[in-house]
């Protein structure tokens, strides 16, 4: 039997499908509840989807212009106001109350009181939907006289058929790195997936604008410098200071990101983030002691140490001699002489390019 959708709208929005198809079915068979919390992540589409609701709850009214009413809960309004506005009276006709950012309402326990009491005396024809980010804040006895849909960021398959259906609405072609990237800069979140996708849109930037602009760093990159970590310390040293000056800035945010996608499919994750010959080649190449100790390493390092840290772990791990050792110790003092020598705030790209010296110093004398 064909499904019945209680308005088209609803077909429109992506992901949090089961809990889409259980709020379609309630509009359809008219047993929508009168009080909804709508919680979970920004822009994960909790408004429009609260929006989605109040239009098909009223769809039938003769006046649709007094039927919706919006509530921004962050100017703080006076619920005593709306009480009489809104709560008093069963109207003639459905009418739906919004209430955005609903755990800014609740200043102080009278306002709490009152909302109580009105979710108590609820008239016909009026429902409440609220939408929040904060479901922590709002009080217990409030949340208990709702019915609470949790809204979760998207999967990387959602994000993605959501981006090839976009593009393929607006009539637009992006490479598959491109797409990748926009992706994963998004982490699951479709609002900031589409509102990158207009500016390049209307911008018509290039590949190489787009990569600027999302900082991407891409997971073949990454597995350079995770595969890489066994190799020849002197060799390693160079390459990877190379490797990480081509980066965009954000070089330990994306390796840990990456770390905790390969953990996760190690751990028996169902949702494949990294490509599988590229978790295979990594699986095989390091022991579980091995995996612990680079995963204690990003942990603890920081954006300034994050090269000399590298070094510090490819030695370890590749079982480098007490000399080499000694050497590192030599450029990491070095480092330290040239950044005295240089002014006192300095960046970390300048950081990485003063230690890509001190190797090469190294490499000369050794």
């Amino acid at each position: 039997m064909k499904m019945m959708i209680a308005t088209t709208d609803i077909t429109k929005l992506f992901g949090n499908n089961a809990l889409r198809a259980t709020i379609n079915q309630l509009l359809v068979k008219k047993e929508f509840p009168k009080f909804t919390i709508l919680c979970g992540p920004m822009g994960v589409g909790k408004s429009t989807m609260a929006h989605i609701i109040a239009q098909s709850i009223t769809q039938q009214n003769t006046d649709k212009q007094s039927s919706i009413h919006i509530i921004n809960c962050a100017a703080k309004p006076d619920i005593s106001d709306m009480e009489s506005n809104y709560l008093r009276f069963s109207p003639a006709e459905p009418i739906v109350l919004i209430f955005e950012e609903f755990h800014g309402l609740l200043k102080d326990s009278n306002e709490q009181t009152i909302l109580l009491n009105i979710l108590d005396k609820l008239p016909s024809n009026v429902y409440l939907v609220a939408t929040t980010t904060e479901l922590h804040k709002i009080q217990r006895p409030i949340v208990s006289r709702s019915i609470k849909f949790e809204f979760k960021l998207l999967s990387v398959k959602e994000m993605n058929y959501m981006l090839d259906s976009y593009l393929t609405e607006q009539n637009i072609s992006l490479s598959n790195d491109i797409k990748s990237a926009l992706v994963h800069t998004s982490k699951g979140v479709p609002r900031d997936l589409l509102k990158t996708v207009d500016l390049i849109i209307k911008g018509e930037l290039s590949n190489e604008q787009i990569m600027g602009l999302v900082e991407y760093v891409s997971d073949n990159s990454l597995f350079t410098i995770f595969s890489s970590l066994k190799t020849e310390s002197v060799s390693f040293s160079l390459a990877i200071t190379d490797l990480m000056l081509s980066m965009p800035s954000n070089q330990l945010q994306s390796m840990r990101d990456f770390w905790s996608r390969f953990l996760l499919i190690r751990k028996g994750s169902t949702e494949i983030t990294i490509d599988k010959t590229i978790f295979k080649l990594l699986d095989e190449l390091y022991d579980n002691k091995e995996i612990m100790l680079i995963t204690e390493v990003l942990l603890n390092t920081d954006a300034n140490r994050l090269v000399l840290d590298l070094l510090h772990l490819n030695m370890k791990l590749t079982s480098t001699s007490n000399k080499q050792m000694v050497g590192v110790q030599k450029v990491e003092q070095t480092v330290k002489e040239n950044e005295s020598r240089a002014a006192k705030t300095i960046s970390v790209n300048s950081k990485q390019k003063l230690t890509k010296q001190a190797l090469h110093q190294f490499k000369l004398n050794t």
